[in-house]
């Protein structure tokens, strides 16, 4: 039921390619039952992490406010983080259940985590 077939060339209705980052945006809203500002906030950390790893110093400020295991370098290991930060809210979106479940993780997770 996941598989994205609606990827190929020439499919009626055409692919969305931003209908999951919204449905995960909405699973991490009040309407997600999550709490206010969840998403807003999490929206605005990442333009922010991305102006700060733009300079060496604003990426050594990175490394240790998230304590990575190596300093991170360079504009495109800035990116990777971000992607990384963005992770838990997809898989936590996957797994929006509401009766506890262990799809996706290992061990029982809470209804609609």
């Amino acid at each position: 039921a996941s598989a994205p077939i609606l990827t190929f060339l020439d499919m009626d209705p055409k692919y969305d390619d931003t209908a999951f980052m919204r449905v995960v945006t909405q699973d991490a809203s009040p309407g997600g039952k999550k709490p206010n500002g969840c998403a807003a906030n999490f929206r605005k950390a990442q333009p922010a992490v991305w102006k700060l790893g733009q300079t060496p110093k604003g990426r050594r400020l990175i490394s240790s406010a998230f304590r990575t295991c190596r300093l991170v370098n360079t504009t495109e290991e800035v990116e990777e983080l971000i992607q990384w930060m963005q992770a838990p809210w997809a898989t936590l979106a996957m797994g929006n259940f509401p009766y506890p479940s262990s799809y996706l993780i290992h061990g029982a997770k809470p209804p609609l985590p």
